[in-house]
């Protein structure tokens, strides 16, 4: 939770430009189903998305749920005393896609799980109103496996995808995983899953020289845009 990654101020760009958070609205409306929209950021590190997101929700007038999720509770509760030094309204859940799962910070809740779980049964209307993150996660296999998994379950059931990277090199392990687990029909039936690619400058600490460096990184973004469901 120490570094903002390139991939997160990609995402958090991206979320704020494309009117998702606006979706709350000032009734609380959120995607499709009368409930309040969600944007839930999984492995949430720094936070600059949940918290990007809750003041540009703020300012907007909009009522939006801001969930940060991420397997250290340190970085929890980083994020929420951030939150509170900016009175942004920022929920926090432990979620460890490798390890234990997920579990409440005071270590009453139970192992694994699921993400019905942590965002309430998708009824009816599925996930429509909610809108999930995943920022510069993909730099394991194991991991980028596990995070496929859980952004499947959660699109299949209505919710909208962003996913960034700049990494790069588990980005097949990812769309492998991810494409086992979505439910291919409407636009997605039979479809490439890839990420869309931009080189763009970068700037940030090098320990190598000792200070701030700006260079070149392949950033890549994938959206998937809400299922439809019948």
């Amino acid at each position: 939770g120490g570094v903002v990654w390139p991939g997160a101020r990609l995402a958090a760009e991206y979320l704020l430009s494309s009117g998702m958070v606006d979706l709350g609205g000032k009734d609380g409306a959120g995607g499709g189903n009368g409930k309040m929209r969600t944007v839930m950021e999984i492995g949430a590190g720094t936070g600059l998305i949940s918290l990007a997101a809750a003041k540009y929700g703020g300012s907007v007038g909009g009522r939006v749920d801001i969930l940060a999720t991420d397997a250290s509770v340190a970085t929890l509760e980083l994020i929420e005393a951030a939150a509170a030094a900016q009175d942004l309204g920022v929920r926090t859940a432990v979620v460890d896609f490798v390890g234990k799962g997920s579990e409440e910070k005071d270590g009453s809740g139970t192992v694994g799980k699921s993400v019905a779980e942590i965002l309430g049964a998708s009824g009816g209307g599925g996930y429509g109103h909610v809108v999930v993150v995943a920022a510069d996660l993909l730099y394991s296999p194991q991991l980028a496996r596990a995070a496929a998994k859980w952004l499947a379950a959660i699109w299949n059931e209505g919710g909208e995808v962003i996913v960034t990277d700049s990494q790069i090199r588990c980005c097949g392990d990812f769309l492998d995983e991810l494409g086992k687990h979505m439910i291919r029909d409407g636009d997605y039936d039979g479809g490439e899953l890839a990420f869309v690619r931009d080189t763009q400058e970068v700037t940030g600490y090098s320990y190598e020289e000792g200070g701030d460096m700006t260079f070149p990184m392949n950033l890549g973004l994938l959206h998937l845009l809400p299922r439809v469901l019948e």
